[in-house]
């Protein structure tokens, strides 16, 4: 079976990139070919499926190109055409039989999400933590109160709340 493995870093940066090359290993132990789709970056572990990454999003909203640069890293962390364009390649040349996602937000984005569902692969989506729920990732608001007022969609409540650190910041990025 080929299952295509898509997530934003292919190196290991924390537990989701460990628990994702296990998942790699074990499904490549079994006889299964694993396609990664990830963006490109220095640290990636080598593959000949790299020419398909999307190139770099910044996460850290540092820019050394100024404020066009900055703002279209923006505009890529909400949808990311490059993403959707390249994954929508790399399933025509492999032609995978289902897809295992992990994290897409910000580096990816959303949008290789209805390229999956166009191309009518089943996708097992893993989630590593709330963040696609909450932009806190604790369902907590500033106060440490239980909150689900974003539900996954009216984030505004997170900076309302100062959910994320006190700050009106909505997460990490």
């Amino acid at each position: 079976m080929k299952i295509l493995l898509v997530h934003k870093f292919f190196y290991v940066e924390g537990g989701a990139e460990r628990y994702v090359f296990n998942v790699k290993q074990l499904l490549e132990e079994h006889g299964h070919e694993v396609i990664p789709f990830t963006m490109q970056h220095p640290r990636n572990e080598p593959t000949p499926y790299a020419r398909y990454f999307p190139s770099l999003v910044e996460a850290n909203g540092a820019s050394s190109g100024g404020v066009v640069h900055g703002l279209s890293n923006a505009v890529r962390f909400v949808y990311n055409r490059e993403a959707q364009h390249k994954l929508e390649q790399l399933i025509e040349d492999t032609r995978p039989d289902l897809a295992h996602v992990h994290g897409v937000y910000h580096h990816l984005s959303p949008a290789v999400l209805p390229v999956l569902k166009r191309a009518g692969l089943p996708v097992v989506f893993t989630l590593h933590e709330y963040k696609i729920l909450c932009p806190g990732y604790l369902f907590l608001d500033g106060k440490g109160r239980v909150c689900e007022k974003c539900g996954g969609r009216a984030f505004w409540h997170a900076a309302v709340n100062r959910c994320f650190r006190g700050s009106t910041q909505v997460g990490p990025w």
